[in-house]
């Protein structure tokens, strides 16, 4: 977690993600105070294809008196705000449960595009940004394969190799995505690992 001493919003774009003093996935850290806050770790970059459906998920902790709005960056349209949608396209809703405030956008098109705000009207207001790409192939899937037997038996204080790999199937042609990390946890605890080349 990134440290702060107010609440602070760090949504950076991704090209930022990951250099000093930005937290990764929209992370937002409120270490003083009592008012909203961003939950931290959002899935801020959502991929989906052309035709389908996509949901922005925002989710807000102690939201109390304020609301929550959702503004599409590109021409600064509010399409929501406290739940009641203001624009006439009828393939966006909106809803809220609890904490999580979600912008949903039916029968995609190229676009709807772009970055899209969620807002709230503290003063100063309070923003998260999500980037939503839409895609015209179908967004892969990750796969993890065992390479090699998929059980292994050494002696204690021995070694053991453990092999897998990750890959996205179908292979995007043109899609942004991220290169993957795999990480070894035994019973939820990171394992330290020795990588052969």
């Amino acid at each position: 977690m990134c440290a702060a001493t107010t609440l602070m919003l760090l949504a950076a774009l991704p090209a930022l993600t990951g250099q000093g003093g930005w937290c990764a996935e929209g992370e937002v850290v409120a270490l003083e105070g009592e008012g909203p806050a961003f939950a931290p770790q959002q899935q801020t970059e959502v991929v989906a294809p052309a035709g389908h459906a996509a949901t922005l998920d925002c989710r807000v902790l102690r939201l109390r008196d304020k609301s929550v709005s959702w503004v599409r960056s590109r021409d600064l349209q509010i399409l929501s705000h406290a739940g009641t949608v203001f624009t006439a396209d009828a393939r966006v809703s909106a809803a809220a449960a609890g904490a999580r405030h979600s912008l949903r956008i039916e029968r995609l098109r190229p676009a709807d595009a772009g970055r899209y705000e969620c807002q709230v009207n503290t003063e100063p207001k309070m923003s998260l940004f999500f980037n939503l790409t839409v895609v015209d192939e179908p967004v892969p899937q990750v796969v993890v394969s065992v390479l090699g037997a998929a059980e292994v038996v050494g002696r204690a204080g021995g070694t053991a190799t453990l092999a897998c790999e990750a890959r996205y199937d179908p292979p995007p042609r043109q899609l942004p995505l991220p290169e993957l990390d795999i990480r070894w946890l035994k019973g939820n605890q990171p394992v330290s690992l020795q990588v052969r080349n």
